[in-house]
């Protein structure tokens, strides 16, 4: 080493000794010069003064230090941090300010764990599950319709501001998808931060001016402007509209009705009506589209000796011609139909040889149907029933009006005629050129009869029957806008009652607390979080995440184990960092000692038998016991009908929670085994609530041990029975119950 000054050090005194010496000395006394530099050799080997001394400037340096030393840079800069952290403690010292610096966040209790325990940890917060008022999160979703004529593909404007180029809007395009409309490519954009209106049919630009156009012909509906609002319909009812070449119904909910339809209701059936010949006649009114039509009939009595005759066409013809050859080449006469008697009569006949009596059959109008109520009318239409032969014989009906044209039927102003609709879901591609049918989804269109009872003309008792629609849907055009507004949506429970989210209690439920959830229990790291990282004014919980410890007890098993059968005797030692795992059928004899950080497991399949776990230094000692005999879900879910037949003093500690959807109650089926303080095949540990005893495998009888089948035990109020907090699946079968019986 190059001397640079007087404060370069040297490792090595006895190089430099000789040169110490004025030459005289060197030339005279080589002796004593060889005897001090062999002094100072001796006193630079390792752990002599000279050396120890020398080595100052690297002991101080944690880079260079001696591993002993490591120890006391431990004490010095992290003496809250275990001597049996995991974590290098030379690089854990070069880095400890970083993780003072962030001590209280997230990260440094990351860290933390990874440098005690090198396992990952989640940090829940029940402040977030505290139910508060208005706390729901709404959101509400915009789209754009694009199309041509355009100078960019639509896509790349995705993430970009756009800006229209005539109203001056603007948005942030999140999203952009494709489709076809009625032939015609589009393009979707999910916008956000909307600043001003976006106009039909304006172009869009983005900030290098490329642009594309507003499409508002083809797309999802805002509003819709009502042409034929239908009848019957009420205000709050759900309607769907659906349009020519439209891929997806709209919906909405009448927002106003007005009374500008028709309906009728028929009074009085009338007689003397034939099924051939009765007529329904509409005349008047101020509107347009209303229509019925006779529906039924109803017999009446057969009338006797009725002449049909007609004898107007014989007006100009002389009583004295007698024959039809006569009467047809008669000057003036017409060309009507005669019968044979008529025709052959004269003056010299009587009525009765010269007409034609006969027996007929004749109806009363029983019902009507209305087929449209039309819409836009201003005046009441009337409605006239007649028979086209019988109303011409002016029959007297005996009660001041003639068969065959004495029905009554009254018109009416119909309510529900639908004015306008506010549009909750926008559907998907309107033509704004074609008309949509508007469908009442709350009421629905099925038949529906009115009757309507009175006094005949004759003074009996006259039912009769109005037949129409519960609704009759409506017509109108819907008016795709360029910006879609889509029916809002909660994003999380925050504000939802009776829901995840709970009332605060100021322990558990509140703002200053937090969860530690790691597969290590509490115990192990409660003090080392609290004087390192803990913030003053919070409360710590840990929650024990179980079925990563299990599933990784499985994989160890899985991969060092000896399967025995039979009567067998096993001893296994496990040292330095080694697994011992043994598993175990029918009778079994084993030893499992482990020591210097060694974990040990071992699952047993027994009908009898002993069992010991020995476990020293640090080490660990579980095992997992099969139950002899069997165990099935009693009850499935919430329904009391299971519980009929039941004694109730078994359950008088269940509270409602216990029939729930997911607490599923398990019974023990086979006398001499019990859950709580009895026999269960093994010399040490219990089915709990928390603790080694809580974490639990069913196996249906025949199956195998499932790696993910964990449950864990929510209550024991018997002796033979208990719940879980999670669904066994299946729910009914018999199943065998592994549990742990050790820390």
């Amino acid at each position: 080493m190059a001397i640079q000054g007087g404060t370069e050090i040297y490792r090595k005194i006895s190089s430099q000794i000789e040169s110490q010496f004025p030459d005289y000395i060197r030339e005279e006394g080589p002796n004593f010069v060889a005897f001090l530099k062999a002094y100072y050799e001796y006193m630079e080997q390792s752990g002599k003064a000279v050396e120890a001394t020398r080595s100052l400037y690297d002991l101080e340096d944690i880079d260079r230090t001696v591993d002993s030393f490591v120890e006391y840079f431990r004490r010095e800069f992290m003496k809250e941090i275990p001597a049996s952290v995991l974590a290098d403690k030379r690089l854990l010292t070069k880095h400890i300010i970083q993780f003072y610096k962030t001590r209280g966040s997230e990260e440094s209790y990351r860290f933390l764990f990874r440098i005690l325990f090198n396992k990952e940890i989640d940090i829940f917060y029940p402040g977030d599950l505290i139910l508060r008022a208005s706390d729901g999160r709404w959101l509400k979703d915009y789209s754009l319709r694009v199309s041509a004529p355009l100078n960019i593909n639509p896509r790349s404007l995705e993430g970009l501001t756009i800006t229209g180029v005539d109203s001056g809007a603007t948005a942030y395009v999140e999203s952009v998808s494709a489709t076809t409309a009625s032939g015609v490519e589009v393009f979707d954009l999910v916008i956000r931060n909307i600043v001003g209106n976006f106009a039909d049919s304006e172009r869009v630009i983005n900030s290098e001016g490329k642009y594309a156009t507003v499409n508002a012909f083809i797309g999802p509906t805002n509003t819709i402007n009502v042409l034929d609002g239908g009848a019957f319909h009420n205000q709050n009812d759900i309607v769907r509209i659906s349009g020519a070449g439209s891929t997806t119904d709209a919906v909405g909910v009448v927002t106003e009705v007005t009374a500008t339809a028709i309906t009728a209701t028929l009074g009085n059936g009338g007689s003397g009506y034939t099924r051939e010949n009765a007529r329904l006649e509409i005349t008047g009114g101020n509107g347009t589209g209303f229509a019925a039509k006779i529906a039924s009939f109803a017999s009446e009595p057969i009338l006797t000796a009725l002449n049909t005759d007609l004898i107007r066409p014989y007006a100009s013809i002389p009583l004295n011609v007698n024959s039809e050859t006569a009467f047809r080449g008669f000057a003036g006469a017409n060309s009507a139909a005669m019968s044979a008697t008529l025709a052959v009569s004269n003056v010299n006949s009587t009525l009765t040889d010269a007409l034609n009596f006969s027996n007929a059959s004749f109806y009363s109008i029983n019902a009507i149907a209305i087929t449209n109520p039309g819409y836009g009318y201003t005046t009441l239409p009337k409605i006239r029933i007649y028979d086209d032969n019988i109303s011409l014989l002016n029959v007297d009906d005996g009660y001041g009006s003639y068969l065959g044209n004495n029905a009554f039927v009254l018109t009416s102003f119909a309510p529900g005629a639908i004015k306008t609709i506010n549009i909750s879901n926008p559907g998907a591609n309107f033509n704004r050129y074609s008309n949509a049918i508007i469908y009442n989804s709350s009421q629905g269109n099925a038949q529906y009869i009115r009757s309507y009872t009175g006094a005949s003309a004759n003074g009996t008792a006259n039912t009769k029957y109005t037949i129409r629609k519960t609704t009759f849907s409506g017509r109108g055009r819907a008016n795709p806008r360029g910006v879609t507004e889509y029916e809002g949506r909660y994003v999380d429970t925050k504000g939802f009652l009776s829901w995840d989210h709970k009332l605060q209690d100021n322990y558990y439920y509140q703002e200053f607390s937090y969860v530690i959830r790691v597969t290590e229990e509490l115990r192990k790291y409660r003090d080392i979080v609290k004087r390192l990282v803990h913030p003053s004014g919070t409360i710590q919980f840990g929650e024990v995440d179980s079925r990563s410890e299990v599933e990784s007890i499985i994989q160890t098993v899985a991969g060092n184990y000896n399967i025995l059968s039979g009567s067998q005797s096993e001893s296994i030692t496990a040292t330095e960092t080694a697994n011992a795992v043994a598993i175990f059928t029918s009778f079994a004899n084993d030893t499992i000692t482990s020591t210097d950080t060694v974990d040990a497991y071992r699952t047993f399949n027994m009908t009898s038998g002993t069992e010991s776990v020995t476990s020293t230094e640090a080490a660990q000692g579980q095992r997992y016991v099969l139950m002899s005999g069997y165990y099935q879900v009693q009850f499935a879910n919430s329904e009391i009908q299971a519980l009929q037949t039941a004694q109730i003093e078994p359950y008088a500690a269940i509270t409602v929670e216990t029939f729930d959807d997911t607490a599923r109650l398990v019974t023990n089926t086979t006398s001499g085994s019990f859950f709580s303080n009895g026999a269960i095949n093994a010399n040490t540990g219990s089915i709990s609530v928390g603790g080694p005893g809580s974490n639990l495998y069913i196996i249906p009888v025949g199956d195998s041990i499932d790696p993910n089948a964990i449950y864990q035990v929510n209550t024991i109020f018997s002796n033979t029975a208990l719940t879980l907090r999670t669904e066994y699946i299946p729910v009914t079968a018999n199943a065998r119950i592994y549990y742990s019986t050790g820390p």
